[in-house]
This record gives C-alpha cells, sequence and structure tokens, in this order.
C-alpha cells in the first residue's frame, strides 16, 4: 500500500517539475568554486591578486570584470553582503556582463516571467548614486530594464513578464548607469506564462490523489 502512495505522488512531482522548469542554469550561483571569484578569473588576498580563480559554473565573461562572492570570503574594497540564497551570488558594476547558455531557448511570442533578488553594491557606502542591470537576451531578443537598483541594507526580489522577441538561447547580465556603485544578483527564476508554481499541486493531479487516498482508506 505505501508503495503505492509512494508512486503516484513520485509522478505527480515529476508532472510539476515539467511544468515548473526554470530556464537558467545554476540560477543561484551556487555551484562554482568554494571561493569568491573577482572578475570569474583571480582569487585576491586583501586586494593583490594571489592566485587563479573560475567563476560560477555554466556562466561566461562576456566584458570586463564581474564578480561570483561567497559569504565570508569578500575582501579588498566590497559591501560585506551575504548572499540571499545559499553561500554565493553575483556583482555587476557599469560595463560588466556575464551570460549563460537557456536550458531551452525562449519561444518568440510566448510571454515569460523573470524573476531575481538584487541589491545595491556601494563598496563600503563609496557608491553615493543607485546601480543598474540589463537582461540580454540573445537573437535580437528582448532587452529588459529593471529600475535602478538603491536598496542597500537588504535583498528585495524583482519580477518582470515580458513576450520573446525571438527564440533567444543565451541569456545575458550587465551592468549599466555608470555611478561606480554595483548591483549584486542572486536566485533568479526563468519561466514561460501558463506553467504551474513547483510548491503547488495543478489541480487535477491534486484531485485525483485525493480521490486515490480516499478509495485506499476505505478498504
Amino acid at each position: 500500500m505505501k508503495k503505492s502512495y509512494l508512486i503516484i505522488i513520485g509522478l505527480i512531482v515529476q508532472t510539476q517539475i515539467c511544468y515548473s522548469q526554470n530556464l537558467i542554469r545554476n540560477p543561484d550561483f551556487e555551484d562554482g568554486p568554494e571561493h569568491s571569484a573577482y572578475g570569474w578569473e583571480n582569487q585576491l588576498d586583501g586586494c593583490v591578486v594571489s592566485g587563479s580563480m573560475d567563476g560560477p559554473d555554466y556562466w561566461y565573461k562576456v566584458n570586463l570584470t564581474p564578480d561570483r562572492l561567497i559569504n565570508g570570503d569578500i575582501t579588498c574594497d566590497f559591501s560585506q553582503i551575504d548572499a540571499q540564497s545559499g553561500k554565493a551570488y553575483v556583482d555587476f558594476v557599469y560595463g560588466e556582463s556575464g551570460k549563460t547558455f537557456l536550458v531551452e531557448p525562449l519561444q518568440k511570442g510566448e510571454t515569460y516571467i523573470l524573476t531575481f533578488w538584487a541589491r545595491w553594491q556601494t563598496f563600503q557606502d563609496a557608491a553615493t548614486e543607485p546601480s543598474g542591470i540589463q537582461f540580454i537576451f540573445s537573437n535580437n531578443g528582448n532587452i529588459l530594464k529593471p529600475l535602478p537598483i538603491e536598496n542597500k541594507d537588504e535583498w528585495k526580489q524583482f519580477t518582470i513578464s515580458f513576450i520573446a522577441k525571438s527564440d533567444s538561447k543565451e541569456m545575458e547580465i550587465m551592468g549599466t548607469i555608470d555611478k561606480f556603485g554595483g548591483v549584486c544578483v542572486d536566485n533568479m527564476s526563468l519561466t514561460k506564462i501558463g506553467d504551474e508554481p513547483a510548491d503547488t499541486l495543478a489541480p487535477t493531479p491534486r484531485a485525483e490523489l485525493k480521490r486515490f487516498l480516499e478509495q485506499q482508506n476505505g478498504q
């Protein structure tokens, strides 16, 4: 009896994973080296390069020196910020950018939701005006430009919905606004509208599970 319960629940969970697939690889940047990677290629001792260090897995540097920072391993003049999720996050200042290949391409004409957590990197209050980022999709796709990020004392979640302009295979994040500060990014999600949330059961499977349990309990 217990085995039957596990089988049907497992099938429903598998269905939900298909419904709620996050198209961003390593969306919280947890996969990667255990040390911070400055410029996604260097490890620092204070403000001096002490060795090489790779950036987040599945992400590639496009321009200048984006950083992947690890809780407790932040040096030089960076603000001491802990990750919103897990222990790792990335940081972009003006002109810095990195990209990833999506799990599957966007479908032109379909609607998507991008969510991410962000926080203003002031470099120990050296920056006095908010910084910004933008999300650039390949193949002449969408360019999403959130409002400037001005929350420096806590992480905040941002949500953008958009209709895909092309069948984009890549997503790039770029720092914008030349005001010295940067934007910390963590815990992202990119899903197609109509997909069910990962933490809830779709109505039909939920009803089927309820009927199944009632039948079993009635025997």
